[in-house]
């Protein structure tokens, strides 16, 4: 399951939250992620490898995927859009 897919635009956008997906700006690979202790608890870099498994998948059958972190999309969701917009040359 994908956060937003349009099979128009072969795009699959993905909304991360910095805790559930383990910003690699605020987690290192060995941390663990307290958030996922319902689920189990994981290194920041068995996140990661789901999450890129994830990712190859999608773009396997030809999707272009797109990451939105959670703080940027707090700092600065503007940006964000612009980056989408640039990036699958798209208008929103």
């Amino acid at each position: 399951m994908y956060d937003y897919v349009s099979f128009d635009y072969k795009i699959v956008i993905e909304y991360h939250g910095d805790a559930w997906h383990a910003n690699p700006r605020i987690y290192k690979p060995s941390d663990k992620l307290n958030v996922r202790k319902v689920l189990s608890e994981k290194t920041a870099c068995e996140v990661w490898e789901e999450d890129m498994k994830k990712q190859r998948h999608i773009e396997s059958l030809g999707f272009k995927y797109f990451v939105v972190w959670e703080s940027d999309w707090i700092s600065d969701r503007n940006l964000v859009i612009e980056r989408l917009k640039n990036e699958f040359r798209i208008h929103i």
